[in-house]
């Protein structure tokens, strides 16, 4: 074979490798019509007696707080997210229950992107830090 024929047969196998390379699928960023269960807020788990949820639906997140039913606006554009002030019911709690309540609400008041990770959804202020890890 001759230098050119060589160069032209060696880019033709080069391009039926990179051809035969998969990209891996990207994660689907779509929180709209998900639903998560909160193991950690702040960093701390959640209490396996408490049923702390986040559920994604129709630019709306609510579910279970630590004590109350909450509910609030969110946007999202791509991993970005922004979460509104929650609407939550007043039910009072022991101590313990609403400290976990605020720094739940404080959480999500912080959010500003996230991350999914097969069945982990990781919620990040606007320094990187995990406020909230949820899972499916």
């Amino acid at each position: 074979m001759g230098g050119k024929a060589h160069l032209i047969f060696i880019v033709f196998m080069m391009a039926v490798f990179l051809a035969a390379c998969e990209v891996p699928d990207q994660p689907d960023l779509n929180l709209e019509g998900t639903s998560w269960q909160v193991s950690k807020i702040m960093g701390r788990s959640v209490n396996d007696d408490l049923d702390v949820s986040a559920n994604f639906d129709n630019g709306t997140i609510s579910g279970n707080a630590p004590c109350n039913v909450y509910s609030a606006d969110y946007t999202q554009d791509d991993d970005e997210l922004i979460i509104g002030i929650p609407i939550m019911t007043q039910i009072l709690c022991e101590e313990n229950i609403m400290e976990a309540e605020s720094a739940f609400t404080e959480a999500l008041s912080l959010v500003s992107n996230f991350e999914i990770d097969g069945d982990n959804l990781l919620l990040f202020d606007e320094t990187g830090k995990t406020v909230l890890l949820l899972e499916r």
